[in-house]
Parts: C-alpha cells; structure tokens; sequence
C-alpha cells in the first residue's frame, strides 16, 4: 500500500522513483529529481524490493561497476552537501569564512553578504550560484553589477566556475520578451540597464530562479535602482546582495534595502538574521594564521617654486571672474563645476591642466550651460560607479562660458598657457615622484610599483617620463578587459614592468595583491576612489606589509592642497582609534560634498580663516568615526565566522573528499568502459579523457583535457577536474545507479548496504542528504561504515544465500537505517530551525509595531468622537485594518509552518553479500592482536588521563585506519605473526594521501608473541610512494616491500 515515505515508480513520467511525501484522497506528493509534484494514485506503481530479489536470484552486477556506482553516489552527495567539498572544487584558493559562508547561504534564500573590502564576496555569490545549479534549484541566473564590473564578472564566473554567462546590454545581447522566458540561462547585466522601461516591461512576466546584485548599497530610498530592486524582488526564489557598506550611516536606506529581502524587517537588530558580515580579523587560513598584513601611509608634500605657484593664483583668478560673470543660479551651479574640475586637474598634474586650458581655448562658447549640468549629471552618476566616461563627460563642459568678452577670456587663456609653457617641462610634483620612485627602486630593486592617478592625461605624461628609467606598463579606462588582463599579467611577470600606471577606472576590479607598494598621485576628491585604490593591494592573498604614498601639493595659496593634507593628517590620528581599518571606511569618514563645498568656503574667505572651517570638518570626521565605531558593534550582531571553531573545521577537512579519490574513480571508470584516460603530463597530472562511447553520445565535449590537481590547474590555467566540473559530474551522473554484488573481504562476513538519506522542506527542496552504508556480520551486529572502504574489498565467485537469512538481514539494514533517517532529519530541523524563529519573531514584531500604531490612531479618534459621525467610520476602517493585519499574520505564519516542514525519505541504492577470506580466522587473530598491543602502547605514552581517553578502537568503521590517538593521529596497523611486507588497501592509501602528516603506519612483527615490535611511519603516502609496488584488485592493493629499509 502506497504512504509516506514508500518507493514509487511514475508511469507518466517515464517510469521515474521518487518517494511519496503526502497522501491525500485519490491524490499523491512525490519528489523526484529534486521536485515535487502531485500525481493520481493510479499514475504511480509502488516499487517492489528489486535490488534484494536480484541478490536472491543471484542476478548480480560485476564486482567493479558495482563499487563505482557506490562510490558515484558518494561523491554526488558529497558535492551537493559537503561545505568544504563544493567551496573547494574550483580553481581558487578557499578560506574557512568563505566556506562557512557558503553553508550559511545557502540556508537563507534571501539574504547579504555585507563582508569588508577584499574578503572575497564575488567568490561567495560564485560558489553558491554554482552550489544552488548543481543542486537543481537555479537554472535561470541573473547577475547585476555596475557597469564598469560588468566584463570582470563574466570573465570569473566563466573561467573559474564554468558558468557559461553572457553579457545583457548595448553591444551585447539585448533585452527581448522571450529573454527571460528561457528555461537556462546566466545573464550579467547592470541596474541601470534593467531599469529603462523598455527594458524593465520585458521583467513583468519573468521568473527568475536566483538574483545577486552587487554593491547593493546603491539601492537607496527614492531611486530608480530601488523600486527596480523590489520588482525583481518577487521575481525570484534566491536573492543576494553584496556589498562591503551595508549601513552607510542612514536608518532609512538600510531599512529600505533589507525589506526587499523581508518586508516586515522594522529595525537593524531584527535584520540581522538576514545577512553575514566578516571582517579582516575574521579571516585565517587554515591554520588559524591572520591572512592580512598590516598598511601604512605616508604623506608625501611637494612644494611648489614661485613660477608653479603663479599658475595656481593665476588659474583662482581666471575661475574667480568667471564666478562674477555669472548671474543665474544656472550659470552659478556650472561655473562652480567647471572650476572643480580645473582645480583637480591642476593639482593632478600641470600636464593635465595644460590640455584642458587648450580645448578649452578650441571650443569656448560652444556648450550650453544645459549641456554642462546635462554632463554634471552624467558625471556625478559616472563617479559613483567609477566609470571610465568620467574623464571624457569633464571634457565636454570645457567649452562653456558665461561671458560676453569671450575674446578677452581667450587672451586671459593664452596668458596662462604662456605661463605653463615658460616652465620648459619643469614639474615639480613630477620630478619629486622621479626621485621617490628611484629611493624605493633602491631599497628594494625587485619592487613592484602601482601608481593611481584621475587622469590619463597624467598617466601619459609620467609614462613619457619615467619610461626613460623603468618598465612601464599602464591600465586605463581606454583599454578593454583583455587588454586590462594582459597588461596585469605582465605586470605579475618577474621580467614585466617595474611601474603600473593606472586611472580610477581601471582600478575598479584589477586585483594586485602582488604589489604591495602603491602610490597615489592625486587624491581623488571622492573618498570612496581612494578607498577602493586601496583595496587593490590589500585584499586576500597579500603577504607582505602594504605601503601607500599620497602626493600633495604644499603651497600656502593652494586650497585644495591645503584642505587635502589636513584630511590625511586627520585620518592618521582616527587610525590610532581604527587601526589601519580606517582606510576601509574612509568614504564613510568624509564624502565627495564635504570636500566641495569646504573648497568654495575657503574660495570666498581669507586665508586667515581657514583652519576655523578645517576644524569644523574634522570635528564632523570625529563625529562619524564613533558613528562607525558604534555601527560595527550592531552589524557585528549578524551572522560571522568564529574562529575557535577551526579545531572542528580541521576535523571535517580530515575526512573530505580528496583529489586522488576523484581521479581513482574516473580512471577506474573511463578505463572498465573502453574510454581513456592518458596521462600527458605526469608532473602536472595532466590528463586527457576520451569518454566512452555511451557518454561520448550525451551533451558536451566527448574528448576533454585537465588535471585533477587544484593548485596546478590555478598555477597553470589548466581545467580542473573535480567535483563540480561539468565533465566529471556528467561521468558520476552515468555511473550512479543501484547496484548489488558479492565481495570478498580480508576478514569480514555478512551483508553490506548502502542507503540514500534525503531530507525535504515543505516546498520539496532538498535541505540535506547523505550516503549511510552499513554492513551487519554473521552475528546480526550492524555497524555504520566510511563508503570509501569498499574500495578495501576484492572480486567474490557468486555466492548462494539463504533467502531467508537475506531477507532478515535486510530487514534489520532497513530498520537501522530509518533511525539513522530519523536523527539525520533532527539534525537538518534544528540547522534551519533559527532560520524559522527569526522570520516568525519579526513577523511578531511586525504585527506588534503595526497593531501598536493602529491602536494610537484609534484612541485618538476616539477622543474626536464629539466632531461628528465621520469619527466612527475613521475608527471603524482603522478596526478593519487591524482585523485584516491580524488575518495576514497568521497567513503568513501557517506559511512558514509549512514551508519548513520536514520529511525525510530512504532509498536503498546498493546491496552486497561479504564472504571472507580463506584465511579470514588466522588474519583476524593476527590483526587484532596487533591493534590491541598498539593501543596499550598509545595509552602508555599518553601524559594524561583526557590523552589515554582519546586513544581508541574505530577498526569497525573502516574508516581507513584502525586506532584513533591524541594528537590528532590516526593509525592504520599492519600485524604480521612474525614480518612481512605490508598490503595497503585502495582505500588505506587514499586516505593516506588525503590525511598527510596526520595520518601514521604502525607496522607490528610478531604480533601473537609476548613483546611484540612496532615500526612507526608517518606520512607513510609521502614516505613510500616512489618505492611501493602496485598489485592489481578491483582496483589497486599497494605492497610496501623495502620498509626496514
């Protein structure tokens, strides 16, 4: 009789199992393939114990099909639910916060990744849009990133996690109604692409499995970006955003982001179940060792001579009238923006400078005052993505003027032209950075140097300068992302350049972590351009101490110089209260507005009276500094990696899938099948793999080339090959299928299953799964074993069985099985249990806010009741709004009741009968013997009680070794009566290999003897694996012969 929990076959759906969740009338709930679905009785037929009555009928598969499919389940599994499996299957390096959360993540379908500048939130949203794909829970992806990021994205989302993502936007595909109809696709795009009605209509009918937006703290109440983001919102069953600055100092903005992700978030402590903020202390590797080096900056002051000095006053006074000439507030506001952008160009560069004065003298009365606020605006959009069309926006408002002598503002042009050409290319901020660059060159002849500056006008003219003495290479916004990558690449070479040159535009997304000396030429007068210069260098994968240099002008009559250095000055002192975190959060300390509008204060005032106004900017740094301060306690409330978890962390990573199981099993697989698997490269494990036929004939590359080792396949851009490749997973998607066999074994007898544990939520998705393979003896004693050990069994003839002994065997493998189902699922329960507690309490809290303001307006209507009878039908629609909030809460909370329903199904994918050895008894003698004069040894040199506890028998777990010790070692014994070479199973070596130093061979001589001897090896894969002879099994038994010597 088909209930819950029962094995179906579905007849309308190619006869496809699935396990029966529900039962209601004529109707059923099944989850198959990782979906639920709802069928008539009469489509389903309930599967009969196929796998017991073919070991019955004798109907066996062969020995090593068999252990493959086993050990496909393993791995399928393992990638699916094994944090540090997926984390690790793709070519970068992995960090225990990233793994921890991915986990999390992955648990939270709406939720924010808010970790600092340089953790690596790209590499979480990747790992769990790649973990959510492999799971069958996203198909249809869409990433939105700003503009200047938008090739970056593709480029590591493509080459690192295969993910096959195009570009939506002018010059790349383009937004159709059928765009978002498809059943697979990964889009990058930016906001404000997707935010153009046209293009916005095309999302009305869209549905979409998974959304990440990153730098999220863009979305900010009344914009364009927001309400997008809210529409996409109810378009998508996973959403994530990234952003290092989740609170930028405004309640409302914050409170507005999160309530996309859940609406009745009302405050920043009720959010903080929604997100995960990790910060640099947060981060180690494995070892528990910091992986930031500490920064420090100096400011470096260039005086100006007397004739330099002149150009500056001279440039003040030429703005200064032309701020006279203006007499509407249009004319005022463009005025004001064109001397901004004269006053940073000059202190960038007096190059820089030059050129614009010379368009400007080309083009001036050309532009409409409507084309340079046209263009303010443009800019003003442009410099909060960093977009590399800011410079070329500035030069098309060079042409503006509010005068009506422009003949007389020409030759007050050309004066100051003729100023800058008597210098004779004398530059005194050019040839100070000259002498700096060789002192450092000196110090440090290897040194790599990045130098940032606003403008490629800048850019050209140093390159021109300091290429007489150095390699130079350079990176600015006129160049392309390949064309980015190939000058960074470059760069990285030891024989490349000495110097990169880079623009702001180009800064945005090139990572240099191998360079940890930067110099800034000009300080951008938006804080958030400086922060991110500094993110370049000091990010994940730094090791050595980062340095900055920041130019500045020093001259009496400079304002901007003058205001620049006292804002860096200020900024050392915060770092005595911040650390160098400070330069983390700098666009927090102080923003673009403040600079501008000090700058036009000390513009109209003497100089005498500037250090009045300088204070009072520094008093507002101040003032935001204990703001942050504060603001980091409350975000620190979320979700973030703790640290002494690590110990527990090394543990797990003890006993994750490694690499040479991976590439055990698709030789193994590729070679039983009439495929290849040609070693190219045996240094790099560079191998080529012809699929078999049967495989070659499915979707992909039936020929593929790669290596199953990570560190080679980042080192050398080769594919790697590992759980999570499309080509492996297509090979252990085949491989997996329920199977039965007979084994022989070293010693042990009896009946060995294996089962598919599944844990389904109340929306059919898969929340956990795990392979469990228990073998029970002769004696009825059953035991939870590691599936790799199958791996340590060998080729069986057909053995007969009693048919009621199998049949009472299975029954007990069975009942076992469903009380390890049973834990397994409270164990599932109580992971996403906080999960459940934090949306109802916020609900809660919702209706408790809401219903409290409800109740206000009542009683103050009711004290108006006298004004008239209008008052009863405000006080009755307020009473209905109450009724109807209350009918919406708990429609919502019987909805999340639901949606975190539990179930739990078993399904039974392999049966094996063990038969033992003919030398079974004596070898069981010998060994235990042996394990049990290793563990009185263990125990005898153990210094403590708590270190004699740790020492113990786990030999029934084959687990791969036999006797677990303090220390953390693990032991596998091999006890000879009198000596002997001994024989490591497949699953020994691996394990081996897998555990390194860990791992220990205690070899015991004369085991059955009064004082037995023991031989010590550690490491014994790394000790033995030149010299060790290979005896063919199923697969491999490995023979160590010259160990005395």
């Amino acid at each position: 009789m088909i209930g819950k929990g029962s094995k179906v076959s579905i007849n309308s759906r190619e006869n496809k199992n699935g396990i029966v969740l529900e039962v209601k009338d004529d109707f059923v709930q099944v989850n198959y393939q990782n979906k639920t679905e709802w069928f008539p009785i009469s489509d389903l037929t309930e599967s009969s114990d196929e796998l017991l009555s073919k070991l019955i009928k004798n109907e066996i598969d062969e020995e090593v099909n068999f252990l493959l499919a086993m050990d496909a389940y393993r791995l399928h599994t393992a990638q699916l639910w094994d944090p540090y499996v997926f984390a690790s299957s793709s070519r970068i390096q992995i960090f225990p916060h990233q793994i921890d959360e991915v986990s999390w993540a992955l648990d939270n379908p709406k939720t924010l990744i808010a970790d600092e500048v340089g953790l690596g939130k790209t590499i979480i949203a990747a790992l769990v849009s790649s973990e959510l794909r492999a799971r069958g829970l996203v198909r249809r992806a869409l990433y939105i990133v700003p503009k200047s990021l938008v090739l970056k994205w593709q480029d590591e989302l493509n080459e690192k996690f295969q993910t096959d993502a195009k570009i939506l936007g002018s010059g790349n595909e383009r937004v159709t109604p059928d765009t978002f109809k498809q059943d697979d696709f990964s889009y990058i795009t930016s906001i404000d692409y997707l935010k153009q009605e046209h293009i916005r209509e095309n999302l009305e009918d869209a549905q979409l499995d998974l959304i990440i937006i990153d730098e999220a703290h863009k979305l900010k109440l009344n914009t364009e970006r927001l309400k997008l983001g809210r529409i996409l919102s109810d378009k998508t069953n996973f959403l994530m955003f990234l952003t290092a600055t989740p609170h930028d100092g405004r309640d409302e903005d914050f409170l507005a982001r999160m309530n996309i992700l859940d609406p009745y978030i009302s405050d920043i402590a009720s959010s903080s179940y929604l997100w995960v903020r990790n910060i640099k202390e947060d981060v180690t590797n494995l070892k528990g060792e910091e992986v930031f080096p500490p920064r420090k900056s100096q400011t470096v002051e260039v005086p100006l001579t007397y004739a330099e000095a002149e150009i500056h006053s001279m440039l003040d006074a030429y703005m200064l009238q032309r701020a006279n000439e203006a007499v509407s507030p249009q004319d005022r506001n463009a005025v004001r923006f064109l001397s901004i952008i004269f006053r940073k160009r000059c202190s960038s560069s007096i190059k820089a400078l030059e050129i614009s004065l010379r368009r400007r003298l080309e083009k001036l009365g050309t532009i409409s005052v409507d084309q340079v606020l046209r263009n303010q605006r443009e800019i003003s959009f442009s410099e909060e993505d960093f977009d590399e069309e800011v410079e070329e926006n500035e030069s098309g408002v060079e042409g503006f003027t509010v005068g009506t002598d422009i003949e007389q503002e020409k030759n007050d042009l050309r004066r100051l032209i003729n100023k800058i050409e008597e210098l004779e290319k004398t530059d005194s901020k050019r040839e100070e950075l000259v002498k700096f660059v060789k002192k450092l060159k000196t110090e440090d002849k290897n040194a790599k140097l990045v130098l940032f500056t606003e403008y490629r006008d800048t850019l050209d003219d140093l390159s021109e300068k300091l290429s007489d003495d150095y390699k130079v290479g350079k990176i600015d916004g006129s160049m392309n992302i390949t064309e980015r990558k190939d000058a960074l690449k470059l760069f990285k070479q030891e024989d490349g350049p000495e110097i990169l040159l880079c623009t702001d535009a180009a800064g945005e997304g090139i990572d240099m972590q191998f360079c940890n000396i930067e110099i800034n030429y000009d300080l951008p007068w938006n804080p958030n351009k400086l922060e991110q210069r500094m993110g370049r260098i000091h990010r994940i994968g730094q090791t050595r101490d980062v340095f900055y240099y920041n130019f500045v002008i020093k001259n009496e009559k400079s304002i901007d110089g003058y205001i620049l250095r006292r804002l860096l000055e200020k900024i050392e002192r915060i770092r005595d209260a911040m650390d160098d975190k400070v330069y983390d959060v700098i666009g927090q300390l102080i923003s673009e507005e403040d600079i501008v509008k000090i700058y036009e204060e000390l513009s109209k005032i003497p100089q005498s009276e500037w250090e009045a106004k300088v204070v009072e900017l520094e008093e507002k740094m101040e003032e935001n500094k204990k703001r942050i301060i504060k603001e980091k306690d409350q975000l620190l409330m979320a979700h973030r990696f703790d640290k002494t978890a690590l110990e527990d962390f090394n543990k797990v990573l003890k006993h994750a899938v490694d690499k040479g199981e991976v590439k055990r099993f698709v030789q193994t697989y590729i070679e039983i099948n009439d495929g290849k698997c040609q070693i190219m490269n045996p240094e790099e494990d560079i191998c080529k793999i012809t699929l078999p036929r049967d495989l070659a004939q499915l979707p992909g590359d039936p020929i593929f080339e790669g290596t199953f080792d990570r560190e080679i396949a980042v080192k050398k851009n080769w594919p790697y090959l590992a759980l999570g490749n499309k080509d492996i997973n297509k090979i252990i998607t085949h491989a997996a299928k329920p199977s039965v066999t007979c084994l022989k074994h070293e010693t042990k007898s009896g009946l060995l299953s294996i089962y598919k544990l599944s844990v389904i939520d109340g929306k059919g998705k898969s929340q956990n799964g795990k392979i469990v393979s228990l073998f029970q003896n002769e004696d009825g004693k059953i035991t939870e074993v590691d599936t790799r050990s199958l791996w340590a069994y060998e080729e069986a003839n057909n053995s007969t069985v009693n048919t009621n002994v199998l049949t009472s065997f299975k029954e007990r493998s069975d009942e076992y099985a469903k009380k390890s189902l049973d834990e397994f699922s409270d164990e599932t329960e109580k992971r996403i249990e906080k999960i459940k507690r934090s949306s109802m309490d916020i609900i809660s809290r919702y209706l408790s806010n809401e219903g409290e303001k409800l109740d206000k307006k009542i009683n103050e209507a009711k004290e108006k009741i006298s004004e008239g009878p209008h008052i009863e039908k405000i006080i009755k629609k307020f009473q209905t709004e109450k009724i109807k909030l209350r009918e919406r809460y708990d429609t919502r909370i019987q909805a999340i009741e639901k949606d975190f329903e539990i179930n739990g199904t078993l399904e039974l994918v392999g049966l094996a009968w063990v038969i033992p050895d003919m030398e079974a008894n004596i070898r069981t003698e010998i060994g235990n013997a042996g394990e049990a004069f290793v563990i009185k040894y263990e125990k005898e040199k153990a210094k403590t009680q708590e270190e004699r506890d740790l020492v113990k028998d786990v030999s029934d777990r084959d687990t791969g070794y036999d006797v677990e010790s303090f220390g953390g070692k693990c032991i596998e014994v091999k006890s000879f009566k009198t000596t002997g070479s001994p024989k490591i199973t497949s699953h020994e070596w691996e394990t081996a290999r897998r555990m390194k130093n860990d791992y220990w061979l205690y070899i015991v001589e004369n085991a059955l003897s009064e004082n037995p001897t023991i031989h010590e090896f550690q490491n014994p894969f790394e000790l033995f694996k030149d010299t060790v002879r290979k005896e063919e099994v199923i697969e491999y038994r490995y023979i160590i012969e010259n160990w005395k010597s």
